[in-house]
């Protein structure tokens, strides 16, 4: 469910099937770890990126941070806040 984006020459490669589109803006789905009084709980964020290059298999872009998890593929359509499990 998630994957750890790549940097390579200080550029941050996703995979495209990651990347969803809104109009003309493009973004990704993240994981935001917040701290329960149970433990760790990993909610949906959404963050908007900007696509500088691509291919037919991952994006160059601007927008997110090195090693920022990110939601590749899911069983269930996700929206902003839903709780996840990491596997």
């Amino acid at each position: 469910m998630t994957e750890l984006n790549q940097t390579i020459n200080d550029v941050i490669l996703v995979p495209n099937k990651a990347i969803h589109k809104e109009g003309d803006q493009a973004y990704i789905f993240g994981i935001e770890e917040r701290n329960g009084p149970l433990g760790n709980d990993f909610y949906v964020r959404k963050t908007y990126i900007k696509i500088l290059d691509s291919n037919e298999t991952q994006s160059a872009v601007e927008g997110l941070w090195e090693e920022q998890q990110i939601i590749v593929d899911s069983s269930d359509p996700l929206q902003e806040g839903d709780k996840v499990r990491i596997h």
